[in-house]
């Protein structure tokens, strides 16, 4: 009776689950996809150097921005006894903290200036307004993610993700340069926000409840250390590029990974924001492991066809959307895609983590990734960025055995039975990729390459997914058809 009990909750969450990704996947593919093409029509507007200053001024808005989203906000997720009196505390707690940091970031602005020798004082300052803006909604858009709602995200993201890029063309047009960048982030902020507080009832019932802060303290602090870290990381490059390169190199740099981290990431983003809240709500041990090896297999074949793709087609693909002027981001994207094949795998063995608890083990494993990631961008600053790229592309693969080895511990599941999980979905890939590049070798025109090798690639890699009856692809036909047939 048990068994079948627990099979049943099982499927239910399954179910959930599918659900979940099927709405997320949406809001993610359409959002990503908004800005992918908004990022091309910018990109031929401006300049490689302004991209250049523009990133160096989100390094310090996207570390700022954890503190509002990535400690005590994300702790809510996890917490099963939360209460009113904790969202009500965690908002008081956040506006107050994304003040300070906009405080910080004012007065600090002409020294970040000075150390970069550029002038960027002006743009961070009114940029680093949005942190404040983005916080008076972040509980908002918590609850919405307990209760697994990504539906109603979905609506508020896309919508403000394609007016805020429409006013961003508008001024880049108008020869706006840097500002056109910052108006838009501005407004995606202020449209965002703002669309959260008009259709979500929940208000704060209290200004702030010291039990409550003490409740949530312990495991937030090591959480916020923890997501601190591995941001700071991941705008390593950018500072050290900053420093030591031309703005036109860290341009260059910076339009290859945003190219490269929108596709990868807009599948990376649904699994890992549908796992937690997800798997945060399982007791079960034996629930959990079968709902994580969907997750590892089910992601593992939506996000390494794209990858895969875009390694074999990012040549076409630059010269046509980005034009000849960009021609040095190819290399650059290619060497990036092989970094985030298994970036999905370390961030569901992440979630994992917190989902048990183990903020002090997050904490501690972080601290030993980004020791290995700095030792490893040292050893590659005199490599240029064809270094820099490959050396995090390296760490991306560590960084998931890391993360990885700790899941026979907490669920009883090795590397190599997540090895075998995603190794399907992978060797179809690489074959798929394979064909590709061997279709459009004697082909010099970009169109023809980027559309036989597009053609080649999928009609290989669905073509064997159907042919070998892999189960990932049985799983979203079966979707597929329930929600829209």
């Amino acid at each position: 009776m048990l068994a079948e009990t627990l099979d049943d909750m099982v499927e239910n969450l399954k179910k959930e689950s599918v659900n979940g990704v099927v709405w997320s996947f949406l809001e993610t593919a359409s959002t990503k996809m908004i800005q992918f093409t908004i990022g091309i029509i910018m990109a031929r507007l401006l300049m490689p150097e302004d991209y250049g200053a523009i990133a160096i001024i989100f390094v310090f808005i996207t570390i700022s921005q954890v503190f509002i989203d990535g400690g005590f906000a994300t702790t809510l997720i996890q917490d099963k006894n939360k209460t009113d009196r904790d969202y009500s505390t965690v908002y008081t707690f956040n506006i107050m903290l994304s003040v300070l940091c906009y405080l910080i970031l004012f007065i600090a602005a002409p020294y970040i200036s000075s150390f970069y020798n550029t002038n960027i004082t002006q743009y961070l300052r009114v940029q680093s307004v949005g942190i404040i803006i983005f916080s008076l909604s972040a509980i908002h858009k918590i609850r919405l993610i307990v209760e697994v709602n990504f539906k109603s995200i979905a609506k508020v993201t896309i919508i403000s993700t394609l007016f805020s890029g429409v006013i961003g063309i508008i001024l880049a047009l108008q020869g706006f340069g840097v500002w056109a960048l910052v108006i838009q982030y501005l407004s995606s902020a202020t449209l965002m926000s703002g669309m959260y507080l008009l259709t979500q009832r929940w208000r704060p019932i209290c200004f702030f409840d010291l039990s409550s802060y003490r409740r949530l303290f312990p495991f937030g602090l090591r959480l916020l250390s923890a997501t601190i870290i591995d941001r700071i990381y991941a705008n390593l490059y950018p500072i050290i590029i900053g420093k030591f390169c031309a703005p036109v190199q860290l341009g260059c740099y910076s339009r290859a990974e945003h190219f490269t981290s929108i596709p990868a990431y807009t599948c990376i983003d649904v699994f890992s924001r549908v796992t937690f809240p997800i798997m945060s709500k399982i007791s079960d041990d034996r629930q959990l492991v079968s709902v994580y090896s969907r997750y590892i297999s089910l992601s593992s074949f939506l996000i390494h066809p794209v990858l895969f793709a875009l390694f074999a087609l990012a040549r076409p693909l630059v010269l046509i959307l980005l034009t000849e002027k960009w021609e040095k981001i190819i290399i650059l994207m290619q060497i990036l895609c092989c970094g985030y094949l298994l970036e999905h795998i370390s961030s569901i063995n992440r979630n994992l983590i917190y989902v048990k608890g183990r903020a002090d083990l997050a904490l501690k494993l972080e601290v030993i990734k980004k020791i290995l990631a700095v030792t490893i961008l040292i050893v590659s600053i005199p490599f240029g960025l064809i270094g820099l790229c490959f050396g995090k592309a390296c760490y991306g693969i560590l960084a998931m055995l890391l993360n990885s080895a700790y899941t026979k511990k907490l669920i009883g599941v090795t590397i190599w039975q997540q090895i075998e999980y995603f190794t399907p979905s992978f060797v179809l890939g690489m074959v798929s990729a394979l064909i590709a590049i061997i279709s459009i070798y004697f082909n010099n025109n970009k169109y023809g390459q980027l559309i036989i090798g597009g053609v080649a690639f999928f009609l290989t890699y669905f073509g064997l997914s159907f042919i070998t009856c892999n189960n990932s692809f049985k799983e979203i036909v079966r979707v597929v058809k329930e929600k829209f047939f």
